[in-house]
């Protein structure tokens, strides 16, 4: 999503130097594996979570500007402060969603992201929230938002207000 270390970076470094080949999916404490990630709720923190971004590990730390090889990433995450508590239910964000000019104005943004909201029902189903952020400007892309259900929640993100979907 964000131009930034996210957890999703974190993990496929973390599989890729062998510290959780064998244990995805596992109820196993992080801090087991990564002994500087202690502390507060980053003691309830599971590889299962950090997996499926629900660890509370904030994604959207613009690190890549600062940090420079895997050693710093990794303390400098461990370092960090969660975000949110690990395993909340409302922390299911889109990235970026786009349409090619070419096929703008078609429908396709309606019908995929209809998809991708049932896609999201049936995989995931601890969700209870989707959220996103929009450009102010893109009020194309808010109608088509809020015809989908989302509204704005007052919340904004480097700018742009977040928009929130229940999920029953």
């Amino acid at each position: 999503m964000m131009r930034s270390l996210d957890s999703k970076r974190w993990v496929w470094w973390l599989i890729a130097s062998g510290v959780l080949i064998g244990i995805a999916f596992n109820t196993k404490m992080l801090a087991a594996f990564i002994p500087a990630f202690r502390g507060g709720a980053k003691d309830k923190v599971t590889v299962e979570q950090l997996m499926t971004h629900s660890s509370g590990i904030d994604w959207w730390a613009p690190l890549y500007k600062e940090l420079k090889g895997q050693d710093a990433y990794v303390r400098r995450i461990a370092a960090m402060d969660l975000a949110y508590e690990p395993g909340s239910r409302d922390q299911y964000w889109v990235y970026h969603f786009f349409i090619d000019r070419l096929y703008q104005g078609k429908g396709y943004a309606n019908v995929a992201f209809k998809a991708f909201i049932q896609l999201i029902r049936e995989l995931y189903s601890d969700c209870r929230q989707i959220n996103l952020a929009v450009h102010p400007e893109n009020s194309r892309a808010q109608r088509l938002y809020t015809s989908l259900g989302f509204q704005p929640d007052g919340r904004e993100l480097w700018g742009e207000p977040v928009y929130s979907l229940p999920i029953q």
